[in-house]
């Protein structure tokens, strides 16, 4: 799992419609920034194999 967070974004981006709606996360936007959903990276683990998980939010998501 990777945390939802702030990334900057190259001179002269602005940040999508999507992630100017990120106050939903309880995120304000600096200017030139934008904000990154929580999301999974790689796909869903392999069958059997033990999920390491940095909190329970992160172990729900997976487990869910």
């Amino acid at each position: 799992m990777v945390r939802g967070h702030l990334r900057r974004l190259p001179e002269g981006q602005h940040p999508s419609e999507s992630a100017r709606t990120a106050a939903a996360y309880g995120i304000v936007l600096p200017p030139g920034h934008t904000f990154v959903r929580p999301h999974t990276r790689g796909g869903a683990a392999p069958a059997g194999r033990p999920i390491a998980a940095r909190g329970l939010a992160s172990l729900l998501a997976v487990a869910g």
